[in-house]
């Protein structure tokens, strides 16, 4: 019934790395160190919805969840 396979970025998805990238999802990959960029401490690192992204959080702080990328 048509051409369905357009493979054309769509305006009403936005890339998922600049996103992640905006919401402060920066933390590197495994196996590296989870430490903090800033002060060298370590922190708990945790996979966000955006593929191949991590946060770092500050460990045994309870954080609202709606905060968390």
């Amino acid at each position: 019934m048509g051409y369905t396979e357009n493979t054309a970025d769509r305006p009403d998805r936005p890339d998922s790395a600049l996103q992640a990238a905006l919401e402060g999802a920066t933390a590197p990959p495994p196996p590296a160190p989870p430490s903090c960029p800033h002060c060298g401490l370590p922190q708990d690192r945790y996979r966000t919805l955006y593929d191949g992204h991590w946060v770092l959080l500050e460990p045994r702080i309870l954080v609202p969840a709606h905060t968390i990328p």
